[in-house]
């Protein structure tokens, strides 16, 4: 099984860093639709931060529950000091509106089901 591990390090909101196309094009090239057989890993021991790696059947079976997300790279945490105060409010407000529109989902979800 391959898996490619585009979460760490990369921060991506929709005020001051929105995804693009081009953030995805290391993933096109190493996923090979059209032949998997070409697919090579990017993680080896001297390329630790590689973000496509091949695992055994064996390693996910020893997972704990053969849980999937597997991570690999070491992330360096940011603090509130890599922000600008703008930054910071913006990214409140947007962490805001994402559990808002997720409460207000449940809701409607919940008044669906009768009791």
């Amino acid at each position: 099984m391959f898996k490619y591990d585009y979460r760490s390090g990369i921060k991506h909101t929709l005020a001051t860093n929105p995804i693009k196309r081009s953030d995805l094009d290391d993933f096109v090239a190493c996923y090979h639709a059209d032949n998997i057989s070409e697919r090579v890993e990017t993680w080896s021991t001297n390329n630790p931060n590689g973000r496509w790696r091949r695992f055994s059947v064996e390693e996910i079976l020893a997972r704990d529950k053969t849980n999937l997300d597997v991570s690999w790279i070491k992330e360096e945490r940011e603090s509130a000091d890599d922000y600008t105060l703008a930054e910071l409010f913006s990214i409140i407000e947007e962490k805001s509106r994402n559990i808002s529109n997720a409460v207000e989902s449940l809701k409607k979800k919940i008044g669906d089901i009768e009791e």
